[in-house]
C-alpha cells in the first residue's frame, strides 16, 4: 500500500484538499494559487515489481520503469514491453474546455431519515444516496473516466504565471475532475441520515455514522472512503494516485470536527 497524502490548500470561499496516494496533486473550474501543506501517514511497501505494476495502471510510466530498470526477470521484462507499447498510443488532454469536473455533497446513508427531515426536499433536490454514487462510479469507470487532481493541472512558467498543464492518457481514457462540496458534517445534518465525521484508522480514513437507534459505527459511508475503496479495485481509474478535492466551507468547523474559535470559543477541544 502507498503512503497517502493530502494536500490542503486555503481558498478565498473556503478551503481545498486534494487526496491522492503517494502524490500530491470539467463543467465547473477549480483552481488554487495558495501555499500547500502535506500530510503524510506511513504505509507497508510494495515490492519494485508490484509497485511498477500499480504505477504503470495508473499511467505513470517513467516511474514504473525506473523501478524496474534493472530486473531482467521473465515478468519484468513483459511489464517493460507493455509500458512501451502503450507509450506509444497516448492522446494529450491539453484543452481546459475539455476537462469535466463532477461533484457530489454529503452522500445519504438514510435515505427515509434523510428526505423526511425538516430539510428533507433540499437533499432530494441536491443530494445523491451511497446506492446512487456507487452506481455512478460503477458508470464512470465502464465509460473510461479517470480521475485528475484540479492541482495537477496548472504550473508556473518562466515567467511565475500560472498556465494550463494537461495530462496524457491511452486512448478511450476521459480525464475527470471530482469533488464534493461541504465536508464539515452540519450540526443541522445530525439525526438527518449521514455521517456525521471523518475519521482516521488502521485501514485509512473512514467516516462516524450514528443510525436511527443511535448506535456508533465506522466504516464507508461517504465520498472519501468510497472512492478510496474503489480506487483499491479499479487502480486505473486514478491518474498518478489522483482522487478527489474536498471543497469546504469552515462553517460549523471542518470535517465534522467543531474547531470554529469563533463560534465553540478557544478552547482544548477546538485546539485539538
Amino acid at each position: 500500500m502507498k503512503k497517502v497524502v493530502y494536500m490542503v490548500s486555503v481558498m478565498l470561499a473556503g478551503m481545498l484538499i486534494c487526496w491522492s496516494i503517494g502524490q500530491m496533486s470539467g463543467t465547473k473550474k477549480a483552481t488554487s494559487s495558495a501555499p500547500a501543506v502535506v500530510l503524510a501517514a506511513k504505509s507497508h511497501k510494495a515490492t519494485p515489481l508490484a509497485q511498477a505494476k500499480l504505477d504503470y495502471q495508473q499511467y505513470n510510466y517513467a516511474k514504473s520503469l525506473k523501478s524496474i530498470t534493472n530486473d531482467d526477470s521473465t515478468k519484468a521484462t513483459a511489464l517493460k514491453k507493455e509500458i512501451e507499447a502503450s507509450k506509444s498510443d497516448l492522446v494529450t488532454w491539453n484543452d481546459p474546455n475539455k476537462y469535466s469536473h463532477l461533484f457530489f455533497h454529503s452522500l445519504i446513508v438514510d435515505p427515509t431519515r434523510a428526505f423526511t427531515s425538516k430539510k428533507g426536499q433540499g437533499y432530494k433536490d441536491y443530494m445523491v444516496t451511497i446506492g446512487e454514487f456507487n452506481k455512478m462510479l460503477t458508470q464512470l469507470y465502464a465509460k473510461g473516466y479517470v480521475l485528475v487532481n484540479s492541482e495537477r493541472l496548472v504550473k508556473k512558467n518562466d515567467k511565475g504565471e500560472l498556465v494550463f498543464d494537461g495530462v496524457s492518457l491511452p486512448k478511450g481514457k476521459t480525464p475527470l475532475v471530482l469533488s464534493q462540496d461541504d465536508v464539515n458534517y452540519y450540526e443541522y445534518m445530525i439525526n438527518s441520515g449521514f455521517a456525521s465525521k471523518l475519521v482516521a484508522t488502521k485501514n485509512g480514513i473512514k467516516n462516524e455514522y450514528i443510525d436511527a437507534n443511535g448506535k456508533t459505527s465506522v466504516g464507508n459511508y461517504d465520498l472519501v472512503p468510497i472512492v478510496d475503496e474503489f480506487i483499491k479495485t479499479h487502480p486505473d481509474f486514478s491518474y498518478r494516485g489522483d482522487k478527489g478535492t474536498l471543497a469546504v466551507t469552515g462553517y460549523n468547523g471542518v470535517l465534522g470536527y467543531r474547531t470554529s474559535v469563533s463560534q465553540y470559543g478557544d478552547t482544548a477541544k477546538t485546539k485539538r
